[in-house]
């Protein structure tokens, strides 16, 4: 098989739940980046202060003043998508990052 035909050792030709599939299973990690805050940066703050050891200041910090800010790093994807669905029902937009190993 060439590299042109594969992605990861995975043929293109299978449909695309098939391929996310077989990515999640070679690729288990990722990080999730805080894109915005949203309208309820106080709520970000408190869950990201409950989900973390940050202080006060640097979770506000963090949250207000850092553009596209790393907040969990290199974490499972299971765990990735938990913190991603818990901050965007307070209204933060949130990125998460396949981290290839």
């Amino acid at each position: 098989m060439s590299i042109i035909n594969c992605l990861y050792g995975i043929p293109m030709d299978i449909s695309s739940e098939k391929l996310i599939s077989s990515l999640k299973d070679k690729l288990t990690v990722a990080n999730v980046i805080l894109k915005d805050p949203g309208p309820n940066s106080f709520e970000v703050i408190k869950l990201l202060r409950q989900e973390t050891d940050l202080s006060a200041k640097e979770a506000r910090k963090k949250v207000t003043e850092t553009k596209d800010a790393l907040l969990f790093k290199e974490i499972s994807i299971e765990s990735a998508e938990h913190y991603k669905k818990d901050f965007e029902e307070l209204g933060a937009v949130i990125e998460l990052v396949i981290v290839d190993q």
